[in-house]
């Protein structure tokens, strides 16, 4: 058999499809970047401080009465690795404290509400 590696023929946009399923799911293989992605879309285009986020969370995995250490540890692992890597990808946007939605919020929102039917 031969191939025609010549041939222009292969739809771009198939491609295009394969990297976005392939980048939307790095973000979502993640659950402490799921969780962000749910509580910024509950509290809307406002957006959340790092701080009330890192609350947010640690009630959810701890219960109301989480430690002040329970906390931190959120707060850090958001500060250092989960924000920043959803503000590269433009899935939030980061001003000071404040963590909003990003360009790409949505794609990953809609594909994170696909997996969850």
């Amino acid at each position: 058999m031969d191939l025609d590696i010549h041939n222009d023929s292969t739809d771009s946009t198939e491609c295009v499809d394969v990297e976005q399923t392939t980048w939307v799911a790095d973000i979502l293989r993640n659950r402490r970047r799921i969780q962000v992605l749910i509580e910024l879309d509950s509290v809307g285009e406002d957006g959340i401080s790092l701080g009330s986020l890192a609350d947010r969370l640690a009630e959810r995995d701890h219960s109301p009465d989480f430690t002040p250490g329970e906390r931190k540890r959120i707060y850090i692992v958001l500060h250092q690795c989960h924000i920043p890597r959803l503000s590269i990808d433009n899935v939030v946007n980061r001003r000071r404290d404040l963590i909003t939605p990003g360009s790409r919020y949505s794609d990953v929102l809609s594909a994170l509400l696909r997996l969850q039917r």
